[in-house]
């Protein structure tokens, strides 16, 4: 068993590798960070405008004049990854045109770091081996996609040599079981790691840590008091879905089933992410037939199945809708989204998961159109949503508060821009730490707001005692 200054790792029954406190823990402390044993930058979203070393955002990157495919923001980056990239720039430049996808990257940076037939520069491959590979747990259709993986990377690795041990689908498993998504400091994606120690970290959908980065390297902080003995969890997913999607998107993309609180518990989540308006009182009615709940009040309403189908049928229109909306909607999407909001709200719950995903691109839209009275209005709808269905302390509620600040801002309202400021520093300082570059910005934008209220009121007081010596 290892130990760790307030945690250790241990083997469990049924998780196989966890991590777990062996001392209190407040929330908002620090209790992990480490760089990646591997990690590749994210081909379609960053490549060219993040440096393939550091993951930084630099208007003056340079390309490697061989390759011309991986850049820098300097010397001190592409010395730094030239171990691993004097093997891969021969593969890139044999493949050009074509780009090799994100996971034959990673693959291959896995077997030129530990693998090469050289063993004197080679790491020790005990620390990937030690990764749980869940090879037993591989479905049929998984197995028939790391085939395909694996066809497309022996074209890419034609010409290397590497040692007997090195195997291919081993790596692939313990990839799919224990990479996490880079972050940026807003949690949007910008490439994929593996992590010595992170990677123990189990799932929960009511985790009691989260992961931020800063470049590539992890830093795993507690948003919940964690007491002595009590196992540390991470969320892999997106906890915004009901128990049936988070399950199904655990077993694709991890293989296993969450037995975790959130899970088992009450169902009270499901009900209001799957709700309809009563149309015999003002309760909610669950969408969900399977469910042994129908009706959220006392009076036990029975099932209209005319209101139901009208329901169901508007709660997949929006879905439809949303999934069809490429980060931003069009013009022509955004009219319809706004039209199925409003029929979506007569006939479904506040708090129904259709709804808030449309409220989401509802907003993102309204901000791309500077429309920011409309963001301002999706963001309170979200505010509210967010409170009911993620984790306390969660970083998305706290970004989302400094989102709704800065249209407070752009509106004029200083005061109301402020509150949410002030909200969202004790939530991000807990989760992102107090000298994150997110953290010190939020800072100086409310310490700006504040200064200029106070102007605000200064000139306000001067202009009263000039009325009244007038």
């Amino acid at each position: 068993m290892v130990k760790f200054e307030n945690f250790e790792i241990f083997e469990s029954e049924s998780k196989g590798k966890g991590l777990r406190a062996i001392t209190h823990i407040d929330a908002g402390e620090e209790i992990l960070h480490e760089e990646p044993l591997v990690y590749t930058l994210m081909n379609a979203k960053c490549r060219g405008g993040r440096c393939d070393y550091c993951f930084s955002e630099d208007r003056k990157l340079f390309k490697c004049s061989k390759c011309k495919f991986v850049s820098y923001c300097g010397r001190e980056c592409q010395s730094g990854d030239w171990k691993i990239h004097k093997h891969e720039c021969k593969c890139l430049v044999k493949v050009a045109p074509k780009q090799p996808p994100d996971i034959c990257r990673l693959v291959s940076h896995l077997l030129f770091k530990y693998y090469t037939s050289n063993k004197k520069t080679s790491a020790n491959p005990s620390e990937i081996e030690a990764l749980t590979d869940n090879r037993g747990r591989v479905t049929n259709s998984r197995k028939e996609a790391f085939f395909t993986f694996s066809g497309v990377l022996f074209d890419y690795l034609k010409g290397c040599t590497f040692t007997d041990d090195a195997d291919i689908y081993g790596l692939l498993c313990r990839i799919s079981s224990n990479s996490f998504t880079i972050t940026n400091s807003e949690l949007n994606s910008l490439g994929t790691g593996l992590y010595k120690t992170s990677s123990f970290l189990n799932h929960s959908c009511d985790p009691n840590v989260v992961a931020i980065f800063n470049g590539t390297k992890i830093h795993i902080r507690t948003i919940k008091e964690v007491q002595e003995g009590e196992e540390l969890f991470l969320s892999y997913i997106n906890l915004l879905a009901t128990t049936k999607h988070r399950q199904s998107e655990l077993m694709d993309g991890y293989m296993f089933t969450c037995s975790c609180s959130k899970c088992n518990g009450n169902g009270f989540s499901d009900l209001m992410m799957l709700s309809m308006k009563c149309p015999q009182c003002t309760c909610l009615q669950s969408l969900d037939t399977q469910s042994e709940r129908s009706c959220g009040c006392d009076k036990k309403c029975e099932r209209n199945k005319s209101a139901m189908l009208k329901a169901l049928d508007c709660m997949d229109s929006l879905e439809a809708l949303y999934n069809s909306i490429n980060v931003i909607p069009t013009p022509d999407q955004h009219k319809k989204l706004e039209l199925k909001i409003c029929k979506g709200r007569q006939l479904l719950g506040h708090c129904n998961i259709a709804l808030l995903h449309a409220y989401e691109v509802g907003m993102d839209g309204c901000l791309d159109y500077s429309d920011w009275k409309g963001a301002l209005e999706y963001g309170k709808k979200l505010e509210k949503l967010y409170l009911v269905y993620l984790t306390k302390n969660h970083p998305s509620i706290g970004l989302h508060y400094f989102k709704q600040g800065k249209l407070e801002l752009q509106m004029e309202n200083l005061r109301e821009g402020i509150s949410y400021f002030e909200k969202a520093m004790k939530i991000l300082c807990i989760s992102h730490g107090e000298k994150h570059e997110l953290v010190v910005l939020l800072q100086e934008t409310l310490q700006s707001a504040l200064i200029e209220i106070n102007c605000e009121q200064f000139g306000h007081v001067e202009n009263m005692m000039k009325m009244e010596e007038q």
